[in-house]
């Protein structure tokens, strides 16, 4: 491409931005989505004129315009272009909630998140948001993580400490037991547990739970989550196995072949095979238990495999966790309120068009 075209090419790319930050300031400035709770009195209206001072404030640049924790008058997001700059995001996150709400002018409560353009709640804090306390996203844990890793073999360590799991190992095995209702997805790299763990990990998928299971489940043969887990001997080097269906979770094309080290199996009717020996015993499934879902593969030990199995793995965990989160954004649970009101506005966010949200509520 020559450097006139390349130039074109950027002015077009920067023209396009300022138009889209030029509609995002008229539909900030110009209205706000507000959605009512059920409940009727005096003071709806009041709330609703609350939560729109709150985010005309938030979506300006605050005062001053480059306002810290230890100077702020006006609490304000937003920089020049009215983009939002992380900086002072981060800035309302290291007040205290009793200070920002103070600084903001509201007597009611409120909390803050974000709505990327895929629906996906965006990850600016360790509750996924910013505001009353006791109020948490949905998908969000009091732990920093939503993976929990369990492991005996080191083989996925460093791709779960890119993820920020929390790692466990096999000495630390009733811990793992005791915590898993605080993650999202588990991973077991050949747990060799007893049937009174398993137990507890089978109540945890029964519930709604996500499980990535490798090599050998206990340490023989038996039936577990309706499926049958079976052992054997370490693999001679001739089982190859043959991915034979394509997964919206693992990164893996049809007629893709690789050597687990192990070969362990699982048999059931209900499965959906992802990859086969050649003798028709499963490499690779997936199947549902109760509200939950697993994933099987026989070994994370594959030298045969062209790619990196691994970094394959780090990805089907990464989809497996964003998958099928609900729509209801926010758990408001642990509060009590008579009525609430949210109030959505549309900003640039990290170069993308966002939506944030307000709940306010008395």
């Amino acid at each position: 491409m020559s450097t006139k075209n390349k130039k074109a090419q950027v002015w077009t790319t920067d023209f396009s931005l300022s138009l889209l930050v030029f509609v995002i300031a008229i539909v900030l400035f110009g209205r706000a989505i507000t959605n009512l709770s059920s409940s009727t009195g005096e003071n709806i209206d009041d709330l609703v004129s609350e939560g729109r001072l709150v985010t005309d404030s938030l979506t300006s640049e605050g005062y001053p315009s480059n306002w810290t924790v230890a100077n702020v008058k006006r609490v304000g997001l937003m920089g020049q272009g009215k983009l939002l700059e992380n900086d002072k995001l981060q800035n309302m996150l290291n007040m205290t909630y009793q200070d920002a709400r103070e600084i903001l002018g509201t007597k009611y409560d409120y909390f803050l998140f974000f709505i990327d353009e895929k629906g996906e709640l965006v990850n600016v804090s360790e509750n996924l948001g910013v505001g009353h306390p006791n109020v948490y996203a949905i998908g969000s844990r009091k732990d920093t993580n939503t993976i929990a890793y369990y492991q005996k073999e080191n083989l996925l360590l460093d791709e779960m400490q890119e993820l920020n799991a929390t790692v466990f190992t096999g000495g630390s095995k009733s811990q793992f037991i005791g915590n898993i209702t605080n993650y999202e997805v588990l991973v077991m790299e050949d747990p060799h547990f007893s049937d009174i763990e398993i137990d507890v990990v089978e109540e945890y998928v029964l519930e709604g739970g996500k499980l990535i299971i490798t090599e050998h489940i206990t340490d023989t043969s038996g039936t577990y989550f309706g499926v049958n887990f079976v052992h054997r001997s370490m693999n001679a080097g001739n089982e190859l196995a043959t991915v034979i269906s394509a997964d919206s979770n693992m990164p893996f094309s049809i007629g893709e072949t690789y050597t687990p080290r192990e070969y362990p199996y699982i048999d059931a009717a209900h499965i959906d095979k992802i990859a086969t020996y050649p003798d028709g015993k499963v490499a690779m499934a997936t199947f549902g238990y109760g509200s939950g879902k697993v994933y099987y593969l026989s070994d994370s030990d594959n030298p045969d495999y062209l790619g990196d199995f691994e970094e394959e793995i780090k990805t089907a965990t990464t989809n497996f966790l964003l998958e099928e989160r609900p729509e209801n954004y926010v758990e408001l649970n642990q509060i009590q309120y008579n009525k609430l009101v949210t109030i959505t506005r549309l900003i640039v966010m990290n170069g993308k068009v966002t939506r944030m949200v307000l709940y306010i509520w008395d």
